[in-house]
């Protein structure tokens, strides 16, 4: 959701009521709008990580990889490694439990 309000600088969920929520969006799966004009590759992630299903959700180094190489695109041999790896290599690509050590 924090990636969504990113994207777009909406408030999720503004729409629905407090009292609507839980039935909308925990129990009945309500997700925002996706915008038209996100990359499809943007979209393909974002419904990924709202899966119900945990099982489904790319963990943190798979976003991670998935972001890098949609904001690197075909030009990948020019930016071989993100700016976050060269300041933080051993933490950029860990599983946030992982990470906390």
């Amino acid at each position: 959701i924090v990636m969504y309000q990113v994207l777009s600088l909406l408030q999720p969920y503004g729409n629905v009521p407090p009292s609507q929520f839980e039935s909308t969006v925990i129990k009945g799966g309500g997700r925002p709008p996706m915008d038209a004009s996100w990359p499809e590759g943007v979209k393909t992630l974002l419904t990924r990580m709202w899966s119900t299903d945990s099982v489904e959700r790319p963990l943190s180094k798979e976003v991670v990889t998935i972001l890098e190489g949609l904001l690197r695109g075909p030009e990948e041999e020019l930016y071989p490694m993100s700016s976050l790896q060269w300041l933080f290599p051993e933490k950029i690509l860990c599983d946030v439990p992982d990470c906390m050590n």
